[in-house]
């Protein structure tokens, strides 16, 4: 833990951080459709630019905090919702919004 800063921090004294790597135009999104266990296809609200080989986190939905997933893009359908993964989810992620009064 750094004074002052805490635990989460970049922090560069008397120095430079460059970070390279290339601009996307939406760097997250939700799904559109629920993602069943065992399923390599996810489906997603908004168009992604994103190509082959980049990896993704997809977020726990459900009550166990623990179904964080990092995967690999295997392929982007040509109008950037349908996403291809290297491997199958091990969870099911849902991807609906209910709303109660």
């Amino acid at each position: 833990e750094i004074p002052i800063y805490g635990a989460k921090v970049i922090g560069i004294r008397q120095g430079d951080l460059d970070f390279h790597g290339k601009p996307r135009n939406v760097t997250w999104t939700r799904l559109a459709e629920t993602a069943m266990k065992n399923s390599s296809e996810i489906v997603v609200q908004e168009p992604v630019d994103w190509i082959p080989g980049d990896s993704i986190v997809i977020a726990p939905t459900g009550k166990n905090g623990n179904e964080t997933e990092t995967n690999t893009i295997d392929s982007v359908s040509s109008d950037g919702l349908t996403i291809t993964l290297v491997t199958p989810v091990s969870y099911t992620h849902y991807g609906i919004t209910e709303t109660f009064e």
